[in-house]
Parts: structure tokens; C-alpha cells; sequence
């Protein structure tokens, strides 16, 4: 049994929440340092393979145009994140290796509450598909991109750290 399948019946038979919902969701942070690397031209990218993860997972459950709406969220919602933390920081730069523990937790926060939002707005206005949405749902997919967000920030920030010293030192 696979970590996916001990998430999803912890998730689903403990918990009572929706599937597919995970404490740790390392897509949300991975998304978030494309977009800070290649910003716009990640778009279309993140995208299809939002998409392409929405259909072998999913498509025989939900209709290709709520599959294609949530895949276009999965890649708005972090952009959204991005561009305001960049608006409000003047020190947030594309150099990865600048990036200071406020930051991430601005950036992560922000790509947490904006993706957490607007993937819980669609889920309540399709409560046929999804069900009643639970508070604990809620707080677990909250929880899932903050955490996963954070942790690939940090061990990016981390390795340009280690880079960086170590360019120096040869």
C-alpha cells in the first residue's frame, strides 16, 4: 500500500473528509517555484498538467469542464499568491537564493489561503459532485498546501543557500 493510498483511508475513514485531500501537498509548493522562476510562462505549462493529473485521477468521476475549472484554479491560485506578496514585498526578487523566512511565509500563506478559497468556492457550488463540505476538509486542504508550500521553499531556499557557500568557498 502506497503512502497515496494510507493518505486517502486516513483522510477519508478517520477524518471523514473528501478524497483527495492530503495534510501534505508538495504540488502546491512545486507550482509556486515555477512560477517564481519563470512567472508567466509557467502558465500554460502548470496547466496541462493540471489537467492531465485531473483527468487520470479523476475523470471518470467529474465532467471535463469542472476537471478543466479546477485545474485552471490549481494554476491561477498560486500565480494570484505570487503576484500580490510581489506587489506588497519591493525585496521579493527572482533570485531564489534571496528569499528570507518572512517571504516564505508570506508566499506560502498566501498560495495556501488563495488556493484553499477558490477550490472550496467551486466544491460548494457543486455540492452534487463533492458533498457537504466539512470544516475539517476545509482546514486539512488548507494545512496540506501551507505545509507542502513551505517545505519546498525551504528546502529550495536551503539548497541555494548550500550552493551559494559552497561556489564560494572553491
Amino acid at each position: 500500500m502506497g503512502l497515496y493510498d494510507i493518505n486517502h483511508w486516513v483522510m477519508v475513514n478517520i477524518f471523514n473528509n473528501e478524497p483527495n485531500i492530503a495534510w501534505l501537498f508538495l504540488p502546491a509548493g512545486v507550482r509556486l517555484i515555477l512560477i517564481m522562476v519563470f512567472e508567466e510562462k509557467s502558465l500554460i505549462g502548470l496547466f496541462l498538467g493540471s489537467l492531465t493529473t485531473g483527468l487520470i485521477f479523476n475523470g471518470l468521476n467529474q465532467s471535463l469542464g469542472l476537471i478543466t475549472l479546477i485545474s485552471m484554479i490549481a494554476t491561477l491560485a498560486p500565480y494570484l499568491a505570487y503576484r500580490i506578496v510581489k506587489h506588497f514585498n519591493a525585496r521579493l526578487s527572482d533570485d531564489l537564493g534571496q528569499l528570507n523566512l518572512d517571504t516564505i511565509a508570506s508566499l506560502a500563506l498566501g498560495v495556501a489561503l488563495m488556493s484553499t478559497l477558490s477550490h472550496h468556492l467551486v466544491f460548494r457550488l457543486n455540492e452534487g459532485i463533492f458533498g457537504e463540505q466539512k470544516l475539517s476538509s476545509v482546514m486539512t486542504f488548507f494545512a496540506g498546501d501551507l505545509i507542502g508550500t513551505l517545505l519546498i521553499l525551504v528546502l529550495v531556499f536551503t539548497a541555494f543557500k548550500l550552493w551559494h557557500r559552497h561556489t564560494q568557498a572553491v
